[in-house]
C-alpha cells in the first residue's frame, strides 16, 4: 500500500539521519576555534609553527576568548540521549497504527502477554544488547558499515530460511533483495 511505502521511506530517511548524527557524536570530532593545522611537507612549515606558537601563547593569556572542546560520547551516553526520544516516537506511531486493533482483542492480547511474559522480557534484553552492539559498531567503524552489515545479515537470513526451512522465495523477491 502507499501508506506502508511512505512509512518505510520515512523510516529509511530517519535511520540514515540517525546513523550520520550518531557517528558524529560517537567518534571524536574536534571543534576548535582559531586553531590551524600544520602541514609538515610545506615550505612554510617553520613559519606556520612560529605563528601558531605565538597565537597559542596569546590565547592562553586571554581566558574565555576562544575555547577548544571535544565531543565524544560513550555508548551508554549515546543511548541515554537516544532512547527517550525513540520511545516517544514509537509510542506516537503505535497509538496511530496499533492501538485500535490491540484494544479490539484486548483479552486475547493480554492473555498472550501474561502467558509468554518471559519471552517478552528476553526480547527486550536482546533488543537492548542489539542497540549497544550497533552503537559500538558505529563508534568503531561507521554508520555505512553498520548498514552494510545489516544488509548482509538480512541476506543470510533469507538464504538460511530458504535452504534450511524450505521457505518459498519468488523471483520478484530475489530481484527486490538484489
Amino acid at each position: 500500500s502507499t501508506f506502508g511505502f511512505l512509512i518505510m521511506f520515512a523510516a529509511e530517511c530517519c535511520e540514515s539521519l540517525k546513523l550520520v548524527l550518531t557517528q558524529k557524536l560517537m567518534q571524536s570530532s574536534n571543534n576548535t576555534t582559531g586553531k590551524q593545522t600544520l602541514k609538515p611537507g610545506s615550505d612554510d612549515h617553520d613559519e606556520q609553527e612560529n605563528l601558531l606558537t605565538n597565537k597559542q601563547s596569546e590565547e592562553s593569556s586571554q581566558t574565555n576568548k576562544e575555547s577548544v572542546y571535544q565531543v565524544k560520547f560513550t555508548v551508554f551516553e549515546g543511548l541515554y540521549y537516544y532512547a527517550p526520544i525513540t520511545f516517544v516516537c514509537q509510542c506516537v506511531l503505535c497509538v496511530y497504527v496499533e492501538w485500535k486493533p490491540f484494544m479490539q482483542h484486548y483479552e486475547e492480547n493480554m492473555a498472550i502477554i501474561t502467558e509468554y511474559w518471559l519471552l517478552f522480557v528476553l526480547c527486550g534484553i536482546f533488543g537492548f544488547a542489539l542497540n549497544i552492539a550497533s552503537w559500538l559498531v558505529t563508534k568503531i567503524t561507521s554508520g555505512l558499515f553498520l548498514k552494510a552489515l545489516g544488509t548482509f545479515r538480512n541476506i543470510c537470513l533469507v538464504v538460511i530460511a530458504a535452504t534450511l526451512f524450505h521457505e518459498i522465495v519468488t523471483a520478484k523477491q530475489c530481484v527486490g533483495y538484489a
